[in-house]
C-alpha cells in the first residue's frame, strides 16, 4: 500500500457523505494501492451507516474513536495505518479527482521532502455576504479555508503560511520519529480551539524538515450559510484566543477579576469599542480586523476563567478524597 487518506468526523454525516461521493472519482489509483480511513470521533448521527455504504465502491475503513476530540481522532488514525505516506483532509471538501495522485506523485519527485500540501478553494452553498468574497485579508482565509500561492510548485518558505489540513501530506516516518497532534488543543465537538496540524508543521519547520507546495493538489472547501456570518467569525477567532492562551499558559494578571486578568477586561471593551465604530463608519477591511482583534481577546478570557473553573474543580475533587481517606483510616 502506498497511501492513506484520513478523514476524522465528527456528527457531519451529510457532509461526509459528499466527501465520500468526490473521492469516487480519483485517478490514476491502483487497486489495492491506497485506502481510506474514517475515524469517527463520537458521532451520534448517522455516520457509520454512510460509510458502510461506500464500502464496496472505495478502499475504505472505519474506526471508532471515543476519546473526543479531533487530535485524539488523529493520533488513533496514526496507530493504525501502515502506508508510507498519509493524506490528511476534511469531511467537508470535495476532492479534485487528482488530488490523490498529485500528493503521491511529488512524494516520489522530493524523497527529501517529509510534508506536502496544495490549494484550498472556497466552494459556497450559498450567495456569501460582500465581505467575506472581496476582502483579501488572511484572516478571513482560515474561517473560509482558501489557500492558493498560485500556479508554480516550490519549497514552503517564509513568505508562505504554513499547509491546511484539509488538503495535507505528511510521511509516515516522521510519525514513528515520535512526532503526533498535540491533544491538547484542535476541536472537540462544537468548540474550535483549532489549530493542531499547524503546531505540528511549524515544528517540522523549525527542526529543519521540507514541505513542498503542490498547486495541481486541489480540494474545495464547502461553506455553508452557517459559516457565512460574523459569528461565526467571533467564534473561529473566539477559538484562536483560547488556543493561544492555552499554548502559552495563564501567567501574570495579578489583578484578577472574574476569573481573568482585569487588564484583559479592559482590552476587551477597547477592542468592543473599536469594532462598534468601525462597524458602522468603515470599510469592512478595517471593522474585520476589529472585530477579530475582539474575539480573540474574548477567547483569552474564556481560556482563563476555563482553568480557573478546572482548578477550583481539582482542589474540590481533592478535598473530597482527602475527607474520604480520613474516614477509612478512622474504621
Amino acid at each position: 500500500m502506498n497511501l492513506s487518506v484520513v478523514i476524522c468526523t465528527f456528527n457531519r454525516c451529510e457532509s461526509l457523505r459528499r466527501t465520500l461521493e468526490s473521492f469516487c472519482g480519483q485517478q490514476a489509483l491502483e487497486s489495492g494501492a491506497w485506502e481510506i480511513l474514517v475515524v469517527d470521533n463520537n458521532s451520534t448521527d448517522g455516520t457509520k451507516a454512510v460509510c458502510d455504504q461506500f464500502i464496496n465502491r472505495l478502499p475504505l475503513r472505519y474506526v471508532l474513536e471515543t476519546r473526543q476530540g479531533k487530535s485524539c481522532a488523529l493520533n488513533r488514525a496514526l496507530s493504525l495505518v501502515e502506508a508510507p505516506l498519509l493524506l490528511f483532509t476534511d469531511d467537508d471538501v470535495d476532492v479534485d479527482e487528482r488530488w490523490v495522485a498529485s500528493l503521491l506523485d511529488a512524494a516520489q519527485r522530493y524523497p527529501e521532502a517529509v510534508f506536502f500540501g496544495g490549494r484550498v478553494l472556497p466552494r459556497w452553498d450559498a450567495p456569501p455576504p460582500k465581505w467575506a468574497v472581496e476582502s483579501r485579508l488572511p484572516d478571513l482565509d482560515f474561517v473560509f479555508v482558501r489557500y492558493d500561492f498560485g500556479d508554480a510548485e516550490r519549497a514552503l518558505d517564509s513568505q508562505m503560511r504554513p499547509f491546511f489540513g484539509a488538503n495535507l501530506a505528511i510521511r509516515k516516518r516522521i510519525f514513528d520519529d515520535g512526532y503526533l497532534f498535540n491533544e491538547n488543543i484542535g476541536p472537540q465537538g462544537r468548540n474550535l480551539v483549532h489549530g493542531e496540524e499547524t503546531e505540528l508543521l511549524n515544528l517540522l519547520v523549525q527542526k529543519g524538515y521540507k514541505g513542498i507546495y503542490v498547486p495541481g493538489a486541489i480540494v474545495h472547501h464547502r461553506n455553508d450559510r452557517a459559516r457565512m456570518t460574523e459569528q461565526y467569525l467571533r467564534r473561529y477567532y473566539k477559538g484562536t484566543g483560547m488556543r493561544e492562551t492555552r499554548m502559552a499558559g495563564c501567567v501574570g494578571g495579578r489583578r484578577i477579576c472574574f476569573g481573568a486578568p482585569l487588564g484583559l477586561w479592559r482590552l476587551l471593551m477597547r477592542r468592543g469599542r473599536q469594532y462598534l465604530i468601525r462597524r458602522a463608519f468603515r470599510p469592512s477591511d478595517e471593522w474585520i480586523v476589529a472585530e477579530v482583534a475582539m474575539a480573540r481577546t474574548w477567547g483569552a478570557i474564556c481560556e482563563w476563567r476555563r482553568q480557573a473553573l478546572d482548578k477550583r474543580k481539582k482542589l474540590f475533587t481533592h478535598l473530597n478524597l482527602g475527607t474520604d481517606d480520613r474516614e477509612d483510616n478512622s474504621l
